[in-house]
């Protein structure tokens, strides 16, 4: 999907309701609070789905074209556990 579309799914979907969800690792289940579209004019070679790299600690995320930046994500059982730290370990994986 373009970078808008996730975008929006993301916004359309945040508080009060119950948030985008991807999965990492295999069954890792991850719920996407907020997100942004990320400028990234360098050449990458990239799957949509895939982890490219970090800005800071917030995941830099590959999509159908472009990239978008996680800002605020859980996991979808404890609100405290830092997803972003096990998704950017995750470098090179997908978010399906």
């Amino acid at each position: 999907m373009p970078v808008e579309s996730i975008y929006r799914l993301i916004r359309a979907s945040s508080e009060p309701f119950s948030g985008a969800f991807s999965t990492i690792e295999g069954d890792t289940r991850i719920v996407i609070w907020e997100a942004e579209p990320f400028e990234y004019k360098s050449a990458y070679s990239a799957v949509p789905g895939q982890v490219l790299f970090s800005d800071g600690k917030d995941p830099i995320i590959a999509c159908g074209d472009g990239v978008i930046k996680l800002i605020r994500v859980s996991s979808s059982v404890d609100e405290c556990h830092d997803m972003k730290a096990l998704i950017i370990k995750s470098l090179r994986n997908r978010l399906v």
